[in-house]
């Protein structure tokens, strides 16, 4: 699969689902996951594929639904949710965009209260 975080993270739940092995290509906005596995581009993933080369890795799950590598809630999620942040990079670059979002998040934001455990946290 092709794809940033949120993509493969949705293609390795139908992977798993099927007992079926993911060949992951770094090709969205970024992707954590691929770099940690030192996957940084698809000619890498290519030659990968090409010598049998596979890992074995964890599989998480939040709500149900399966995660690999990372899962976020809260200021990572509103960064990447900013409204106008998109169009501030454009103006400003990704860095200044980032800190105005943080900004506004940090702001206008609500703490977040996941259950873990069973037990609520207020994050």
């Amino acid at each position: 699969m092709a794809g940033g975080d949120g993509t493969i993270r949705t293609a390795s739940a139908i992977a798993l689902d099927l007992g079926l092995p993911l060949l992951v290509v770094p090709a969205g906005t970024f992707s954590y996951f691929s770099t940690d596995l030192d996957i940084r581009s698809a000619q890498k993933a290519a030659v990968a594929l090409g010598d049998g080369e596979a890992v074995l890795v964890d599989v998480g799950v939040a709500g149900r639904r399966p995660f690999v590598n990372t899962s976020s809630t809260g200021i990572s999620v509103g960064l990447v949710q900013a409204t106008g942040r998109e169009r501030l990079e454009d103006a400003l670059g990704k860095k200044a965009a980032a800190l105005i979002a943080l900004f506004q998040l940090l702001r206008h934001g609500r703490p977040h209260e996941p259950i873990l455990d069973g037990r609520r946290a207020r994050l």
